[in-house]
């Protein structure tokens, strides 16, 4: 890991983690179909070069008469107002339901979020929906045409400029962007935005961010600004250690003070000084969305100065964000959850305590190799009767037969088998479930991208409700 000071402003500062990521090379086939072709390269968190590809591209502003930088175009029409979610765990799903409640109030939106699933384009909305990777690809041709320059640019950092200039020339009213890796040099931080949120932090990516909480949250803290209002899930003492050395934010909203949230006979409610919500079903599964949905219903009284109550029933009801306790049923039913650290993993088991899916129990197990496996096995592997282990072709992840070794090592009563491609160890989990079990695809938003269509082509998703 180098830090690597580029001239300029604080925007230039880089931080370069030389680490196994992707690298997307376009190709054109006869048939003018792109194929995406994945290679191995570094991480790099810096700024810089995704600021000047759209300062470039007429969409990226830095105003030096209000300090801020703002998203549009200059043509008279209002800038793109902008919400920044970072956080450990939970920010696809405060995305989701932020992005869902200003839609229902009425406003055109745009939704940011990452890793994608199994094409680029399935990461960036516009009210609700994906756009597509040719779009994506179209924008970047035509940054390129406006002088944008974007062959230096990291895949992540491509499909960000894509985005935002996609969002600026669609005019969305609001666009909600998930930061992809930390917040202080995440390329989604070129923006000044008019909302920041910071669900929460634990330990994760501490090879990129730090290895204490204190260090993470600080890079988290990047997001935040002084003319902007902050919503956070954090506590004082980690708030604080965020905006260490920075200027605070204009306010802050603490999830448990200045808002509370949870549910009552599987409905959720909301309430703060001013407002009561009670009734509403969540349309993302499992039940630590409270949190989510709870900071996504402050967020957006923020926003919209009068919301009404039906916009928030509605977002919350209508929110849909794959590989988040997605249950589908069929012969056997199978789960998706993307819980790849060990927060994550305690909030799954959390689920499982009380879940009510028919046995056997099949655990289908990817895991990066950044990760220690052993801190989502400790969580899960109790409640499972048997482990099938897979990898996924250039996501660095962890080979099945190395992962399957972690099996015994944490809980000897459990049979385990790995299966290398992850089609067919789904094929496998479900033979061995039987058509009356349960397959739970947990560890990685990746591995769940893998086998997504073989899920849906063969179960009915259930309503997610709490």
């Amino acid at each position: 890991m180098a830090l690597v000071l580029l001239p300029g402003e604080k925007r230039s500062l880089s931080l370069i983690c030389w680490h196994l990521g992707t690298l997307v090379r376009f190709t054109k086939t006869p048939s003018k179909i792109f194929k995406f072709h994945l290679l191995m390269e570094p991480i790099l968190l810096r700024l810089e070069p995704v600021w000047a590809v759209l300062v470039s591209a007429g969409v990226l502003h830095p105003d030096s008469t209000s300090g801020r930088t703002w998203l549009g175009l200059v043509d008279g029409s209002r800038p793109v107002r902008t919400v920044l979610v970072a956080g450990t765990n939970g920010k696809g799903s405060t995305v989701a339901f932020i992005e869902a409640i200003l839609r229902h109030a009425g406003f055109t939106t745009g939704a940011y979020l990452s890793p994608y699933l199994e094409d680029p384009g399935d990461s960036t909305w516009v009210n609700g929906r994906p756009v597509g990777t040719d779009s994506l690809l179209r924008a970047l041709e035509d940054i390129e045409k406006l002088g944008g320059n974007i062959s230096h640019l990291t895949s992540f950092e491509k499909w960000t400029a894509a985005t935002f200039f996609f969002f600026a020339h669609h005019r969305v009213d609001w666009a909600v962007i998930e930061v992809g890796l930390g917040g202080r040099l995440d390329a989604t931080n070129v923006i000044d935005p008019d909302l920041s949120v910071i669900t929460n932090v634990s330990l994760d990516h501490q090879r990129f961010l730090g290895n204490s909480l204190e260090e993470i949250v600080w890079e988290k803290g990047g997001i935040v600004r002084s003319q902007t209002p902050l919503v956070t899930g954090l506590s004082h003492t980690l708030y604080s250690a965020a905006i260490r050395d920075r200027s605070p934010p204009v306010a802050v909203k603490f999830l448990g003070d200045s808002f509370s949230a949870g549910t009552t006979d599987g409905n959720f409610w909301y309430r703060d000084a001013h407002c009561e919500i009670a009734g509403a079903g969540l349309g993302i599964g499992g039940g630590f969305q409270v949190a989510n949905a709870a900071l996504a219903v402050a967020t957006c009284r923020l926003a919209v100065t009068h919301l009404s109550v039906d916009a928030v029933i509605c977002g919350l009801r209508d929110a849909k964000l794959p590989g988040r306790w997605e249950v589908h049923r069929g012969h056997p039913t199978v789960v998706l959850d993307g819980a790849h650290n060990e927060a994550g993993a305690r909030a799954v088991a959390v689920e499982l305590e009380s879940a009510l899916l028919p046995r056997p129990w099949i655990w289908l197990w990817a895991c990066r190799r950044d990760r220690d496996p052993r801190l989502v096995a400790r969580h899960i592997l109790p409640y499972m009767d048997r482990v099938i282990t897979t990898s996924v072709p250039c996501q660095y992840t962890w080979d099945a037969s190395d992962l399957v070794g972690v099996v015994p090592l944490m809980h000897a009563g459990v049979q385990s088998e790995p299966v290398q491609d992850p089609v067919d160890a789904l094929q496998r989990a479900r033979v061995v479930a039987g058509p009356d079990g349960t397959v739970f695809v947990v560890g990685s938003l990746y591995l769940i991208g893998a086998v997504y269509r073989q899920t849906l082509a063969s179960t009915e998703q259930v309503g997610c409700k709490l």
